[in-house]
């Protein structure tokens, strides 16, 4: 295999042996993929810490299995690691993509926005952080393609989770009317979501890219709602 360069996202790191780990990265040319990586002199620790942003070479071993060679950083955050609320949000956002993104191919408008997420969040006014991770869910679900249909009124006045719809009739897999007006509020109306229940709307974000995303619980809620409700004092 000949080296490819490639700028890629750290989206986690397992260390494996002393210096040793293993990376799970989201890249501009071969979309997520798994690699080795020894820290040395030159590779420092930083370099691999999610969510880095580094430009990178890849080989294979002899075993076939992908290790980097050499990273530079594209990006160095300035807030991101150190203002608590900003990395709670980050990590937040990377279990979301780490149990989302199944697929090994490249799609530069994923990566992109990807991206310009961390980079956005990294240089964001605290004023403008507590909805972050709500435009980033309300975003990542149009990329992905599972967008819900625009047809609230009177008598569709029921979210489906599972059809991404509003229907009539309650049932099992539908929101009550009230946060189904929330919902509708937050992806169709361009309302300024200043006021909007924030963590209740998560919630319901959740529970509908569940479905359609194939996303178990994620384990990072409970620290981004403590940071949440820090924003409110």
């Amino acid at each position: 295999m000949n080296p490819v360069h490639t700028t890629s996202i750290i989206l986690q790191k397992v260390q494996t042996k002393d210096f040793k780990y293993i990376v799970k990265l989201y890249t501009e040319k071969h979309g997520l993929l798994s690699a080795e990586i020894e820290i040395k002199h030159h590779l420092q620790p930083s370099y691999i810490l999610p969510p880095s942003i580094n430009d990178i070479v890849l080989l294979q071993n002899k075993y076939k299995k992908l290790y980097i060679k050499d990273v530079q950083p594209n990006y160095i955050f300035k807030h991101l690691y150190s203002d608590y609320k900003k990395n709670i949000i980050a990590q937040f956002i990377l279990e979301v993509l780490l149990k989302s993104i199944k697929e090994e191919f490249a799609d530069k408008n994923t990566f992109q926005f990807i991206l310009n997420t961390f980079k956005t969040l990294d240089n964001l006014e605290e004023a403008s952080t507590p909805t972050f991770h709500l435009q980033f869910l309300k975003q990542y679900i149009q990329i992905s393609g599972y967008y819900p249909v625009d047809n609230f009124n009177s008598n569709n006045e029921y979210f489906d989770l599972k059809h991404g719809r509003f229907s009539s009739h309650p049932s099992n897999t539908t929101l009550s009317s009230d946060d189904s007006k929330i919902l509708y509020n937050f992806l169709f109306d361009n309302n300024n979501i200043q006021n909007t229940p924030v963590l209740r709307l998560t919630h319901i974000i959740l529970d509908y890219i569940k479905f359609h995303l194939s996303i178990n619980d994620i384990q990072s809620l409970p620290f981004l709602k403590e940071a949440i409700i820090q924003f409110e004092f």
